[in-house]
């Protein structure tokens, strides 16, 4: 059954306002701000009124030669396409969150964008944890690398090695290759 077009904008208002992404909507020129959604104001601390009439990277982007996630991001808006990203965005009171980012293009008749949206969620948990993990992933690997002792890593039921430490050429003979 079709949905008749006031109750579709009125659906749509809904799950815009329900979201909980936050959604930024600019113009294709000029990249202002047209829309923010409820949950871009609780992400960010920045609320409607702040933020429209604002340019997304004046507001929200993290200016720092290492993020380059922006950079991407800006790139994608030049070549007319869609990007994802994790990019570090920062806040209305100055602390930084790790955005997932996906941008789109909403494009008009002629196939042109129109406007930006941008969806994004708070990331940093995940981006902490994998940080914590490279970390110390780094910390084992060292420590098992330059331990006289012998380390090794056995597949579950078979026994077969998956890891053997250096320490197996002063201590069996054999080069760690070999025996995995």
């Amino acid at each position: 059954m079709a949905v008749p077009p006031t109750a579709t904008t009125s659906l749509m208002e809904r799950l815009v306002g329900a979201s909980t992404q936050g959604l930024v909507v600019t113009e294709a020129l000029g990249h202002t701000i047209v829309y923010v959604n409820p949950a871009f104001e609780q992400l960010t601390g920045y609320a409607s009124a702040e933020a429209l009439g604002q340019t997304k990277s004046s507001l929200l982007a993290v200016s720092t030669d290492s993020n380059s996630s922006w950079v991407a991001v800006d790139r994608a808006i030049q070549e007319k396409r869609a990007c994802r990203r994790v990019a570090l965005m920062k806040r209305r009171d100055g602390s930084q969150l790790h955005a997932d980012i996906d941008l789109f293009p909403l494009l008009g008749t002629s196939g042109t964008p129109t406007h930006w949206v941008t969806s994004f969620v708070d990331a940093t948990q995940r981006v902490e944890l994998e940080e914590a993990l490279v970390r110390s992933e780094s910390q084992h690997r060292l420590l098992a690398e330059t331990i006289r002792d012998l380390v090794t890593v056995h597949r579950p039921g078979t026994g077969q090695f998956l890891y053997v430490s250096p320490s197996a050429r002063s201590i069996l003979g054999y080069e760690p290759g070999e025996l995995i």
